[in-house]
């Protein structure tokens, strides 16, 4: 049997190079310094009715982030040795919008968030013609300015699911007339929507909201009134049952984003 010797010289593999990299390591070569993830801190919101801009302090600089308020939020940047997280999602709702590899934004309508009462509300059952319908007025309080602002609500015992009659999504101004709700009073005492006598409620409220955004719209303000008790006896009718659902407006039986609970 004849052995062969090969004489060929054979240039290093790429694992050679990757185990003497290692090794090189291993006698005191300096590691690549390792980054920190860290989180943008949210201060607590601002919602005092008499809040502003000049209200909003920015949370204190850190070994790891700088923060500074802008007209568009609170930019935080994070400093060499550290990094963001992928996401900067806030479980409740506020977080920090990304605006380059090491900066962020907090928009101003995350943290500043004022609010006010409606406090004067006036409503009035009126029947014109044989059809029901309720006059309201709301005076118009400091801050809001937009001639149509206002949305309405009729709400059972839980006014964020039990949403009887939905606003329609468009405001309306602050005095008018608006369509007749039809409620049942049972004999329990109890009140049922018209378009489902089956759903029993202890109480019936009307719910005012209103929004402001302020010149920049980089922040709004809320408005907010209820009427406790609301007016449910049809002024078109005198006796027996309560008058049928509007012809021109069905029942709403509940509002997006505030269903009905099971």
């Amino acid at each position: 049997m004849r052995t062969f010797v090969s004489t060929r010289k054979f240039a290093p593999t790429a694992l050679a190079t990757a185990v003497a990299a290692l090794t090189l390591a291993a006698a005191g070569a300096a590691p690549a310094s390792a980054t920190s993830i860290v989180t943008p801190l949210v201060p607590a919101q601002l919602t005092s009715c008499t809040a502003t801009v000049a209200d909003v302090v920015p949370p204190a600089d850190t070994d790891a982030i700088d923060y500074e308020l802008t007209p568009e939020g609170i930019v935080a940047t994070v400093l060499p040795g550290y990094a963001f997280p992928e996401s900067l999602y806030d479980p409740d709702g506020h977080w920090y919008n990304r605006t380059g590899d090491t900066t962020a934004v907090l928009p101003l309508f995350a943290v500043l968030r004022p609010i006010c009462s409606l406090d004067t509300i006036s409503l009035s059952p009126v029947c014109e013609a044989g059809v029901p319908y309720l006059d309201y007025a709301v005076a118009r309080p400091e801050g809001l300015t937009d001639a149509a602002p206002l949305l309405m609500e009729w709400t059972g015992d839980d006014h964020l699911y039990d949403v009887v009659y939905g606003s329609s999504g468009e405001g309306a101004p602050l005095e008018g007339r608006t369509w007749w709700r039809s409620i049942i009073t049972n004999n329990d005492g109890t009140f049922s929507p018209a378009y489902d006598p089956s759903w029993k409620l202890s109480d019936i409220d009307i719910h005012f909201t209103a929004t402001q955004w302020n010149a920049d719209h980089t922040y709004f303000t809320s408005f907010f009134g209820v009427v406790e008790d609301a007016p449910l006896g049809d002024p078109c009718v005198t006796s027996g049952p309560t008058h049928p659902e509007h012809p021109e407006h069905p029942g709403h039986p509940g509002h997006p984003g505030h269903p009905r609970k099971a």
